[in-house]
């Protein structure tokens, strides 16, 4: 070795860094800043990704949108030569001729509404005044308090809806009851296709985000670049920060797909749909968040037991049946009271369940916080025992772990 070669050997890197300093560990915020982002930043590069979200967002909007469309033209098709005939208690001569409306007196606004219920008439007009102590119901289900109608010119009385040129007809917005309760917030046909559109994207989420971070989990062991990680940051904290990463990228996918079903509904007019769906898709949004996270953790643990991308598959399947079951049963038993409450306290089917229970029956005002507790404490418990799998296999190469090794370090 010559004089010349020495420094290049004794000196400071040439990135000026001293070489105490180049292994330095990380703080756990840091390091779960940095994985977070990677795992943010190459599934936002992916083209697969990209195109999914815009196919699914697209699959969305048409779906709303069409069937609006759809419904708007058949109405016209068979409403459009058929007479709507009004039995009314005020003066019909003050409207003039309206096409397709019929008047008929009635002598009273119980004679009125006799005529909607024996469907002599398919609404009823009567004063504000009349409509007092008549009992309707609003179009939630819920039970009116007519007296508000004392002060209102007019009301408008269906069995169970109010032609909408009938409300446009008149100088004042009047006020609107139906004679029969709507047992709950649609009908079996909404309650099923709500009940497939709450699963299918619970599955489709999980299965797609969840399954990319148990793919890189055993990639980065496969190729060891694991080993680099831990060099710098504890296994909790790679953990952590992949499974931050990838709930941020799941929830923002909901996110947008609940805006843009809420935006669809709203732009179309479809304020009844609106608000009844309102809520169930916020809570939806809300319980998928903390079943995603209970989800990843798991599915990072268990890939992390194996050593091959070729045993990811057996390694989840359990959490693969774990989800199936919850996204069948919700699907063919959404009818099922009895067996749709159980389901919606369950943490692995809560997610699904109890926004369709909100939609299709209704619940009470504390169960879903009552949900979303268990589900919490839930994933409390989840993410702690998905740690220490992680910790305790991640560096284990050969064979596949099993779990209950893993667990006790063995």
């Amino acid at each position: 070795m010559t004089a010349n070669s020495t420094p290049e050997t004794t000196g400071a890197p040439r990135d000026g860094r001293r070489p105490d300093t180049l292994a330095r560990p990380l703080g756990a915020g840091k390091g779960i800043q940095l994985i977070a982002m990677r795992e943010i930043l190459t599934t936002v590069r992916s083209k697969a990704f990209i195109w999914s979200m815009v196919i699914t967002v697209v699959a969305v909007a048409a779906v709303i949108l069409g069937q609006n469309l759809i419904g708007n033209m058949m109405q016209s098709l068979f409403t459009s030569d058929d007479e709507t005939t009004v039995a009314t208690t005020v003066d019909a001569e003050a409207f003039g001729e309206l096409e397709g409306i019929t008047f008929e007196s009635a002598g009273s606004a119980d004679d009125a509404v006799a005529a909607v219920e024996s469907d002599r008439a398919d609404v009823a007009l009567v004063s504000g005044p009349e409509a007092v102590g008549l009992q309707l119901y609003a179009d939630d289900g819920s039970q009116l308090d007519t007296s508000a109608f004392a002060e209102l010119p007019f009301v408008l009385v269906g069995s169970d809806e109010v032609p909408e040129m009938l409300s446009g007809m008149l100088t004042i917005a009047p006020g609107e009851g139906f004679l029969e309760p709507e047992a709950s917030g649609g009908d079996a046909m909404a309650n099923y296709f709500l009940a497939l559109a709450f699963a299918l994207l619970y599955f489709m989420s999980i299965m797609m985000f969840s399954q990319r971070i148990a793919q890189t989990v055993i990639e980065e062991k496969a190729s060891r670049i694991v080993e680099l990680l831990l060099a710098t940051v504890k296994p909790v904290t790679v953990l952590a920060g992949k499974v931050i990463g990838g709930t941020v990228m799941a929830f923002a996918e909901v996110l947008l797909i609940v805006i843009v079903a809420l935006g669809c509904f709203a732009a179309t007019g479809q304020q009844d749909m609106l608000s009844m769906l309102g809520s169930p898709m916020i809570w939806f949004a809300v319980l998928f968040l903390a079943g995603f996270i209970l989800f990843a953790a798991l599915y990072a643990a268990l890939a992390s037991t194996v050593s091959r991308p070729e045993d990811v598959a057996s390694a989840t399947s359990p959490l693969t049946v774990l989800i199936m079951i919850p996204y069948m049963l919700v699907i063919i038993a959404n009818q099922n009271e009895t067996l749709m409450t159980w389901l919606s306290y369950i943490p692995f089917s809560a997610p699904v369940a109890m926004p369709v229970r909100m939609f299709n029956t209704g619940t009470e005002w504390w169960e879903p916080f009552l949900a979303l507790a268990i589900l919490v404490v839930t994933v409390v418990v989840a993410l702690w025992f998905a740690a220490r799998i992680y910790q305790n296999s991640i560096l284990r190469t050969g064979s596949k772990i099993k779990v209950v090794d893993a667990f006790r370090n063995k």
